[in-house]
């Protein structure tokens, strides 16, 4: 069947339909608004009538109210009902007096509102129209109610029924031969803009229309290659936004996972796939079951879908803690799918304790020589001053407990303004030998007093270092400062500087006493002491060797430890080489 038998048939049809559509709905259509008019009008005209007649019941009295409906009737044309307070017909023109109305939807509707008016069938089973007003009379009320068929309503509609399908049939022969001239007329160009259309649908958006201007379907014809034109720009569009949508959710360092409202998954991003050990690839289309285990979020998940809106879960995945958002996909109803971001706070996490260890540690290490203080100054106000050899002894503790909570406090800012001041002195080049050698000649008469070895082992020609000199001076002197404390007297300490690869290393080695195994992972901690009450006997705060670590990380180093207990330790300090100038 060739595309213009088939537009013919097509028209046809559907223009027949359309028609005889069009006559049905606009038959009905003033059918329901002659008849709606009719109903206004009959209801207004009882109301009318009705409205008339409550003055004369009030006149009447109740022994003459039957007769006198009689007369009403005859005088407004309608059955006339008059009622009492209860709804008890007293007086009905249609012979029903003592009949109980109070239920009637109109007379329920008058009590309340003062009128009411109801459509239902009337005694002989024909559509009547009931109005019932209510009345009162010294006090008491009273309703009068009209009623009148509406069959001639009914005999109205018919003749407009008649003559309504005469037209009807006139219009629908009329249409038929308009839309066989329209159609053979439009065939040929329809049939060219139909083959446009399905190749545009098809995805091939650079084909045109080239229907001439002089037929009627041209404005079609440019419509749709506007409408070509306008795909091919959004798809465009779409594909780049499309990219740049998943380079960004690939330069994201948060895992992003997407979900739809049966939990199936249908976008992952790479760190997502870092944070769960998947590959995006694999999960697309999986339930979110099958690539999540954890149980907590698996109940989030169906929580947020059912509506409970925002949550936030903690998983564990391989020692890590990490933390995820769910929110829902916004939609009007239900959600129609879910999204989470998932981040690894685990350092976060370990940082937060640890800020919570230092204030917890500060308060201890300042609670302890600020109790002895307070003891002793007591003592001494109660008179020990005046003792000659416990004042001055009591005078000493208190000598030793000030200067152990003002070298606690010049830690704190040293370490304070090292954090702060992130990596310092770039662009200058400085000799780590030579601060060595400071830091040797510093500690020299400590380590002469404790009959100990102080050495320097700097090998020539090592590379210059970038950075603040001052932060490795604080560094290496910490260190020292620790080897020549816990090593004994006649013990040795070596300083050494020399060159590995890239790197330039700063040795301090000592025979002391050495460091258990177990404490090595925690020994550059703030506060943190691996024989607490040897090491406030040497004066020490629990801070050198962090201030030392912080230092070494602001110059973009590292500083590393071996000991064996009872043996001594080897601190390193490795600090990036500047290259050789040419």
């Amino acid at each position: 069947m060739s595309f213009g038998t088939s537009f013919l048939r097509r028209v046809l049809f559907s223009s027949s339909a359309l028609v005889l559509l069009s006559i049905l709905a606009s038959g009905i259509f003033a059918w329901v608004r002659i008849r709606a008019s009719l109903h206004r009008a009959r209801e207004e005209a009882l109301r009318s009538r009705g409205s008339s007649l409550l003055p004369l019941v009030r006149r009447e009295a109740a022994f003459s109210l039957p007769g006198r409906v009689k007369d009403w009737e005859r005088l407004t044309g309608a059955r006339v009902t008059v009622l009492d307070e209860s709804g008890v017909a007293i007086a009905d023109s249609g012979g029903e007096a003592g009949t109980d109305l109070r239920l009637r939807p109109e007379i329920v509707a008058a009590a309340a509102r003062g009128e009411g008016v109801s459509v239902r069938p009337g005694p002989r089973g024909e559509d009547t129209m009931f109005v019932a007003l209510r009345g009162e009379n010294e006090g008491r009320v009273y309703f009068v109610r009209l009623s009148s068929s509406l069959d001639d309503v009914k005999r109205e509609g018919i003749l407009l029924a008649g003559g309504w399908a005469a037209v009807a049939g006139a219009m629908l022969l009329i249409s038929v031969l308009a839309s066989v001239s329209l159609a053979r007329r439009h065939a040929t160009p329809l049939a060219e803009l139909t083959r446009v259309a399905e190749t545009v649908a098809s995805g091939r958006l650079e084909v045109r229309s080239h229907v001439p201007e002089d037929e009627d379907t041209a404005a079609i014809s440019r419509a749709l290659n506007s409408m070509a034109d306008s795909l091919a720009k959004l798809l465009e569009q779409s594909s780049r936004d499309k990219d740049r949508l998943v380079a960004l959710l690939a330069a994201l360092e948060d895992g992003v996972v997407a979900t739809d409202a049966r939990q199936s998954v249908f976008l992952v991003n790479r760190a997502a796939g870092r944070l769960f050990d998947l590959r995006p690839e694999d999960v697309s289309g999986r339930p979110l079951w099958e690539v999540v285990r954890d149980e907590r979020l698996l109940k989030a998940a169906s929580l947020v879908l059912s509506g409970g809106g925002r949550t936030t879960v903690d998983v564990e995945e391989e020692g890590r803690k990490i933390r995820i958002w769910l929110s829902p996909i916004p939609t009007e109803g239900s959600p129609e799918g879910l999204v989470f971001v998932a981040r690894d706070v685990t350092e976060s996490v370990r940082y937060e304790q640890l800020q919570r260890d230092f204030v917890a540690n500060v308060s201890h290490e300042v609670k302890t020589p600020l109790a002895t203080i307070r003891g002793f100054v007591e003592t001494l106000r109660d008179g020990a001053l005046q003792d000659p050899v416990k004042g001055p002894e009591y005078l000493a503790i208190l000598e030793k407990q000030v200067r152990r909570l003002s070298s606690l406090v010049d830690d704190l800012l040293e370490l304070s303004r090292i954090e702060n001041q992130g990596r310092s002195g770039r662009g200058t080049r400085f000799e780590s030998g030579l601060v060595a050698e400071e830091v040797v000649n510093l500690f020299s008469p400590e380590a002469k007093r404790k009959n100990q070895r102080l050495t320097l082992d700097a090998t020539p020609g090592v590379p210059t270092v970038e950075g603040d000199p001052e932060l490795l001076e604080r560094a290496l002197r910490n260190v020292v400062d620790n080897a020549i404390k816990y090593t004994p007297e006649g013990g040795a300490v070596r300083v050494s500087v020399s060159s590995e690869g890239a790197c330039v290393v700063l040795g301090v080695s000592d025979t002391g006493i050495g460091i258990p195994a177990e404490d090595l992972p925690r020994i550059f901690e703030r506060f943190y002491r691996v024989e607490k009450s040897r090491s406030r006997e040497q004066g020490g705060t629990g801070l050198g060797l962090a201030i030392a670590k912080q230092a070494t990380l602001s110059l973009g180093g590292s500083i590393e430890v071996s000991s064996v207990s009872g043996q001594g330790s080897t601190f390193r300090i490795l600090l990036p080489a500047e290259p050789a100038s040419k």
